[in-house]
């Protein structure tokens, strides 16, 4: 790109934006520990997405850009491969709070079917080929092999590279354009994300999905004291495997995992949100099944005659039992228990290591709830529980650790359910697995509607629906 070219693209009237230096500062990879926090903190990673490329010379610049610096060629699929990949690291490094794009240069990742695919269009080897060689020439920064949070597999991280985004300075940019996302994704055998084929996705209420990642688009939202980029506003409804009948989540949004405390100040349309969430999701879903309504117990649902419900350590450490109950592998009452033990003294991380953050909230609220009641051990704790709550043991307790699978289907089916009656209504509802944020003014209309959904899934008419959801 000539001196010239770039005074023409800085000057020329055209719909776009100057990039944008975040508010909050770039990470500086100028030392081992600043360089560790950046490749493998998740918070600074995106997941890519595909976007609409307008025509524009500025496209054609860079493509220049790179071509002239790595000496790559540009000829057939790897021209919009590398466009791909440029927009989504110069999206995430100067509109979203993010550092750095993941990719996956394995072939399986990079097959007919997988999300990887649908975005770059090429195999495994010829995007090895094109992220080694543009890295090598700087315009790229690569960590190969890092872990990520979702997945359980390797994949690796590029960022343009600070020397290659100085070349950008001052250039106008037309507008990206994200494409939305295949609302129904699984993950393989090898933890790749796939595709669901459209029967697939159909039957799973893709289009539910992608109406609402279509609605949050248009909307204003706010989060932190800033609009919220549009990348960060997807959701993907993701299951465990190519069947498409387990789990089935909504995962993708940034304020799933943004703390409670800044959701609570975020603004839809220019309204203070709330949040209404289900009351004890899995064991209600569970106990329903079974033909059983928990809104007529006279006490809570995680009740256990060895603590004292009004001590805050005690209901913490039960319901994390309880809800431990679901999710391990074991054949029998003793395998349970001791099962429930191991995760939560020793709670494993993806890469099956110890969780040592978990690991230490766990001793704290174990400590604490136990040192108050000498002579209980958590062995009779955990054993007090499944016996209270026996009637679940054959069908949920004792199912090989695959009950959250189920309960999420179901438990996302209700989400969904809520979250299209709202948008019918003009209302755009956030997901958070098994809650949702809606503007306040709209925050009963939200409730009613969820406990409406609640009763159908479940086909039981509760005693006490009020209970069934909370408004936060």
């Amino acid at each position: 790109m000539t001196e010239n070219t770039q005074q023409e693209i800085t000057t020329k009237e055209s719909k776009g934006f100057r990039p944008q230096k975040k508010k909050s500062e770039p990470v500086q990879l100028t030392n081992k520990e600043a360089r560790a926090q950046y490749w493998f903190n998740e918070d600074y990673a995106r997941w890519m997405v595909r976007w609409s490329i307008k025509g524009s010379q500025f496209y054609s610049d860079v493509l220049d850009l790179i071509a002239g610096e790595s000496g790559i060629s540009l000829k057939g699929k790897r021209k919009r491969a590398i466009l791909q990949l440029f927009i989504n690291c110069y999206y995430t490094q100067t509109q979203t709070r993010g550092e750095s794009v993941r990719v996956s240069l394995d072939n399986n990742a990079n097959k007919s079917g997988t999300e990887q695919h649908y975005i770059l269009g090429i195999s495994g080897a010829i995007l090895r080929e094109v992220v080694h060689t543009i890295s090598q020439a700087s315009v790229f920064d690569f960590k190969e092999g890092v872990w990520v949070a979702d997945g359980d597999n390797l994949t690796s991280k590029i960022r343009l590279s600070e020397s290659f985004m100085d070349k950008l300075e001052g250039i106008l940019v037309p507008e990206f354009i994200p494409d939305n996302p295949p609302p129904v994704i699984y993950k393989d055998k090898d933890g790749n994300r796939c595709i669901a084929p459209p029967n697939k996705a159909k039957s799973m209420r893709g289009f539910q999905v992608d109406r609402a990642n279509t609605m949050s688009k248009e909307a204003s939202i706010i989060l932190d004291g800033e609009e919220l980029p549009l990348t960060d506003r997807f959701v993907q409804r993701q299951f465990a495997s190519g069947k498409c009948v387990d789990d089935g989540r909504e995962y993708g949004a940034v304020w799933e995992n943004t703390e409670s405390w800044k959701r609570e100040t975020m603004l839809i349309s220019g309204h203070p949100v709330v949040t209404v969430d289900i009351v004890s999701t899995h064991p209600l879903i569970a106990y329903a099944l079974a033909g059983i309504d928990i809104t007529a117990f006279t006490e809570s649902v995680y009740h256990c005659s060895l603590l004292d419900p009004n001590n805050s350590y005690h209901r913490a450490l039960a319901k994390s039992i309880f809800l431990r109950l679901f999710n391990v592998k074991a054949k029998s009452k003793a395998g349970c228990v001791n099962s429930v033990r191991k995760s939560l003294t020793s709670p494993q991380d993806r890469r099956k290591r110890v969780d040592q953050a978990l690991k230490e909230a766990n001793e704290k609220i174990i400590s604490e709830a136990l040192n108050s009641i000498p002579g209980v051990t958590l062995e009779m704790v955990i054993s007090a529980l499944y016996d209270r709550n026996s009637i679940l043991a054959d069908t949920w307790f004792l199912n090989d650790g695959d009950s959250w699978k189920e309960l999420n289907r179901i438990e996302s089916d209700i989400l969904i359910d809520v979250k299209a009656a709202l948008m019918d209504e003009g209302v755009l509802a956030l997901g958070i697995h098994d809650a949702v944020m809606v503007p306040a003014p709209y925050a009963e209309l939200a409730a009613d509607i969820y406990r409406q959904a609640i009763s159908m899934r479940l086909g039981m008419e509760f005693k006490y629906p009020d209970k069934l959801v909370d408004i936060k």
